[in-house]
């Protein structure tokens, strides 16, 4: 999984199999649900299947995470104003009550 986000932050498709449902969470989250394999449910046709696709398709891949990443990185950014924001609110919440 995180070797997947390593990979998909530098703009390099991949193609995730999951052990967790994290790993097919972080695929639909970059809009790339069809590059997520349960671990339980593939076979080695369909893998080959879909790692021939993603060849073909590499370069639209690649265009996508180079679109879609920096307005992950601005999301993410904004957690560090949201959290400590949201954490003074429940403090004065916690106080009046």
């Amino acid at each position: 999984m995180h070797s997947n986000i390593f990979a998909m932050s530098q703009g390099v498709p991949v193609q995730a199999i999951g052990y967790l449902h994290k790993t097919l969470g972080i695929a639909q989250t970059v809009g790339m649900k069809n590059c997520a394999l349960d671990i339980q449910k593939i076979d080695i046709k369909q893998l080959i299947k879909k790692l021939n696709d993603l060849w073909v398709e590499r370069h639209q891949v690649r265009a996508h995470l180079e679109k879609i990443t920096p307005k992950l990185v601005e999301h993410i950014n904004q957690a560090g104003v949201i959290l400590p924001e949201d954490y003074a609110q429940s403090r004065k919440g916690g106080r009046n009550e």
